[in-house]
């Protein structure tokens, strides 16, 4: 999904401090070159996986379409893109997991964020999607 500059610098602007230091944290994107790397994705992939992990991270992809986002966008396996998912998990979303559960919550109450798969997701289904990521998938 491609979204207009002003969209993303106004959802970055609503940010937690926390989440905008982890979409510009040098540390956030070494993370995802040394994925890019285990998994020999070519640098255009790299930056496929960079905008989905900014998309979750700024609340315009809902958690439970990621794993399926990441295998499209990739053009990998959804085997592959599981342990892409679970190191992003470990490594990018875990620290700002509390955040994101509210930019979550509050997109999907605003009606803003693109609509995923199980789109009658209650509150407590998307929140233990964003805690346990392996029902995610």
């Amino acid at each position: 999904m491609d979204y207009s500059q002003e969209i993303l610098k106004n959802k970055y602007a609503s940010l937690p401090s926390d989440v905008k230091n982890a979409i510009s944290s040098v540390d956030t994107f070494r993370a995802l070159e040394g994925m890019a790397k285990k998994y020999s994705l070519h640098i255009d992939k790299l930056d496929e996986l960079t905008q989905e992990v900014g998309f979750v991270m700024l609340g315009l992809t809902n958690p439970e379409d990621f794993l399926k986002n990441l295998a499209a966008r990739l053009e990998i396996s959804e085997t592959t893109a599981g342990e892409i998912e679970r190191e992003i998990n470990e490594q990018i979303f875990s620290p700002i997991r509390e955040s994101l559960k509210l930019i979550h919550q509050r997109e999907k109450e605003s009606g803003l964020q693109e609509p995923g798969e199980e789109e009658n997701l209650d509150r407590e289904e998307l929140l233990r999607a964003i805690e346990s990521p392996e029902i995610m998938g």
